[in-house]
C-alpha cells in the first residue's frame, strides 16, 4: 500500500469517529503564545515566594523567642529583628531557589530547543572579535544609560533594604548567590526560554523588548525594573547575535559580581551609581551608539559568521 493510500485511510478512520475524538489541529493565538512564553516566569514567582515565606516563618520564630525571653518589645525592636532575620536567612534561601530553578529550567531550554525545526534553532555563531566588543559595548553602554535614567529615581525603603542585606550577609553566600547562580538561573529563564519561546511566535525584536521588560518587571522596586529592563535588552542583543548563552551569563555575573564589590566596599555615588552621572551621560551613548551600529548593519563584519 503506497503513502497515498494510507494517508487516504487514515482521514477516513478519522472521520468515521465522533467528532470529540477526532483529531483536531492545534490552534495558536496570540495570547496563548504569550502565555505560553511566560508561565516559567509564574514558577519562578512561586518559587521566590516560596523562599520569602520560608524567610517569614523565621522571622516570626526569633520575633517569638525574644517575647519570651524579655517580655515585650517596641516598633523598632520588630523592624530590627526583621531586618536581621531577614538577613540571616536571605541569601542561604536564595541560593537554594537558585539551586531548584536551574536544573529545571535548564531541562525546559533543552525540551524547547529538541522540539524547534533545524530554521527555528538559534545557530551559535564563530563569535569573532568584533562581535564580542559589539555585544559587550552595547552592555556597557546601556548599563550607563541605565545609570542615568536610575539617578533620578528615589531609591525607596525596598532597595535600601536590599542592599543592606547583600552588604549584611555573609559575603561568600552573597556573592554566590547574587553573581554566581543567580545569573546562571536567570539567563536560563529570561533569556532561554522567554526571550527564545517569544521570538518563536512574535519576532525578534518583539522577543527582545517584550522579555526586557518582563525582566524588569519581576525585580519588583523602581530603581531596578529599570535597571533591569535595560540590562535585558543588552543580554537578549547578545544572545540573539552571539547564538550562546554563555555570553549573556558572562555579562550577567559581571554586572551583579562588579555591583557586590562596589556594595561591599562602599563605593557608590551619592545618586547610587559606580560612576559620576556626567560620566555616564556622555561615555553610555558614545559607547552604545556605534555597536548598536555595527550589531544591527546587515553587510557589517559583525553579521558575517
Amino acid at each position: 500500500m503506497d503513502e497515498t493510500t494510507m494517508n487516504g485511510t487514515e482521514v477516513q478512520e478519522q472521520q468515521a469517529l465522533p467528532p470529540y475524538l477526532q483529531k483536531k489541529e492545534k490552534k495558536h493565538t496570540k495570547l496563548g503564545d504569550a502565555f505560553h512564553a511566560l508561565w516559567p516566569v509564574l514558577v519562578f514567582l512561586g518559587v521566590q515566594t516560596m523562599a520569602g515565606a520560608l524567610g517569614g516563618v523565621y522571622a516570626g520564630f526569633v520575633m517569638a523567642r525574644k517575647i519570651v525571653n524579655e517580655g515585650t518589645f517596641d516598633s523598632y525592636d520588630i523592624n530590627q529583628i526583621v531586618l536581621e532575620a531577614t538577613t540571616a536567612i536571605a541569601m542561604p534561601v536564595l541560593l537554594i531557589s537558585s539551586l531548584v530553578s536551574i536544573p529545571l529550567f535548564f531541562y525546559l531550554f533543552k525540551d524547547d530547543e529538541k522540539k524547534r525545526t533545524e530554521g527555528e534553532i538559534l545557530k551559535k555563531h564563530a563569535v569573532t572579535p568584533l562581535t564580542l566588543a559589539s555585544t559587550f559595548g552595547v552592555f556597557f553602554g546601556l548599563t550607563m544609560v541605565s545609570s542615568v535614567v536610575v539617578s533620578f529615581i528615589p531609591t525607596g525603603a525596598a532597595l535600601n533594604t536590599l542592599n543592606s542585606i547583600i552588604t549584611d550577609s555573609n559575603r561568600v553566600l552573597s556573592f554566590l548567590a547574587v553573581a554566581i547562580l543567580g545569573p546562571i538561573s536567570e539567563e536560563l529563564l529570561f533569556r532561554g526560554i522567554v526571550y527564545r519561546r517569544l521570538r518563536d511566535c512574535f519576532g525578534i525584536k518583539a522577543a527582545i523588548v517584550g522579555s526586557a521588560v518582563v525582566f524588569g518587571l519581576v525585580h519588583m522596586n523602581g530603581v531596578q525594573t529599570i535597571n533591569a529592563m535595560f540590562l535585558g535588552l543588552a543580554f537578549a542583543i547578545c544572545y540573539e547575535h552571539t547564538g550562546s548563552l554563555w555570553y549573556s551569563i558572562s555579562m550577567h555575573i559581571i554586572n551583579n559580581g562588579l555591583t557586590c564589590i562596589v556594595m561591599y566596599n562602599n563605593m557608590l555615588t551619592e545618586q547610587g551609581t559606580i560612576l559620576p552621572v556626567a560620566v555616564d551621560a556622555i561615555v553610555g551613548p558614545i559607547l552604545l551608539i556605534p555597536c548598536i551600529w555595527l550589531l544591527l548593519k546587515k553587510d557589517s563584519k559583525v553579521n558575517q559568521y
